[in-house]
């Protein structure tokens, strides 16, 4: 288990990154709602909705494939850098949250989640694709730290 020396470390770089990607200008998937699936740890259903051109709310019902197919609810709010990368017609875009997980099983759990990730948005037909790597920390029943992540799409309507 890192100590927690070591996830203040992780935040710090995490918000080091976000800082030093902040501004925003490419065209990117900006707007609308998304459904999908997202596979890893865990695994299952995705919805994100645009609230503005750089930030968007993703709600997750997934399935934990390591522990005993544990129920997961997940909720982040996420800010995207839209001028850090650039693809020429398609948008590859980092993006860095906060939110909160709920899972539900044989020891149910609450935790802090900070995501930090990649969208790749191909315009022509309306799919984003995207990974996550996100730091946990694990505030009930006891205070633990974990890595989550995944990889998947979602259709824009």
């Amino acid at each position: 288990m890192p100590s927690f020396r070591r996830f203040v470390k992780y935040m710090l770089f995490i918000g080091s990154i976000f800082f030093f990607l902040s501004s925003s200008t490419i065209n990117a998937q900006t707007r609308g709602f998304g459904v999908g699936i997202v596979l890893g740890e865990p695994t299952g259903f995705t919805a994100k909705m645009w609230s503005s051109r750089t930030t968007a709310a993703v709600a997750t019902i997934a399935w934990s494939t390591e522990t005993d197919n544990h129920f997961h609810l997940q909720g982040d709010y996420l800010v995207h850098a839209l001028n850090a990368i650039r693809i020429e017609s398609t948008g590859l875009t980092p993006f860095i949250g906060i939110g909160a997980l709920a899972r539900f099983g044989d020891g149910d759990r609450v935790a802090v989640r900070v995501p930090v990730g990649l969208d790749y948005y191909i315009r022509s037909s309306g799919i984003e694709i995207f990974f996550e790597l996100t730091p946990l920390m694990e505030i009930s029943p006891d205070t633990e730290f974990d890595v989550a992540g995944g990889l998947g799409f979602r259709y824009f309507f």
